[in-house]
């Protein structure tokens, strides 16, 4: 694959079926008062999901949006940049695709391994995320092959765990990553 430019590691929330993100390659989750801090909250909900970011003041909300239909298979992503869709790839299928910005960005979830990879128009690996399926807390870890905006990067992390989320239900596991 790419050379890795940035990597981050997704957890479980406590008590919550909701993730925390942290920047680097973290072996176990930082416990409160640990120096290392969130970088974002990712909270997907039955009619809704959003993306946190913790200030000196409080949660920022960066990207917050709605499913389209009571089936969860589309959604309308909102951020400082304007609207984005988001839409899965198929009954069949684990992987989600979204528009940023006017380009096209593709999730492929491979059948052989725990990992799906994000993929722009012309098929060029941009992300790829490797789910941990034995680690309590830990979900897994996301490599970045290219610079991103913070936006894009945040719509990135979204729709990762949109895929993850997916990706359980798909294997009957509904009440770990829903």
């Amino acid at each position: 694959m790419s050379n890795v430019i940035d990597t981050f590691t997704f957890f479980r929330k406590t008590l919550s079926q909701s993730a925390v993100v942290f920047h680097g390659d973290l072996d176990k989750k930082p416990e409160d008062g640990e120096s290392i801090q969130p970088l974002y909250h990712i909270n997907i909900k039955r009619g809704s999901l959003e993306l946190l970011q913790p200030t000196a003041t409080g949660m920022q909300s960066v990207l917050t949006g709605s499913f389209d239909s009571i089936t969860r298979r589309s959604a309308t992503i909102r951020s400082t940049s304007g609207l984005s869709a988001v839409k899965s790839n198929g009954i069949l299928s684990s992987g989600w695709t979204f528009i940023y910005l006017s380009d096209k960005y593709k999730w492929t979830v491979s059948t052989w391994n725990n990992s799906w990879t994000l993929k722009d128009i012309n098929d060029r690996p941009l992300a790829k995320f490797t789910r941990f399926s034995f680690k309590f807390k830990k979900m897994g870890k996301l490599e970045v092959y290219k610079e991103l905006d913070p936006v894009l990067i945040a719509m990135v992390m979204l729709t990762c765990k949109l895929v993850y989320n997916t990706v359980h239900a798909s294997e009957g596991d509904y009440g770990a990553g829903a």
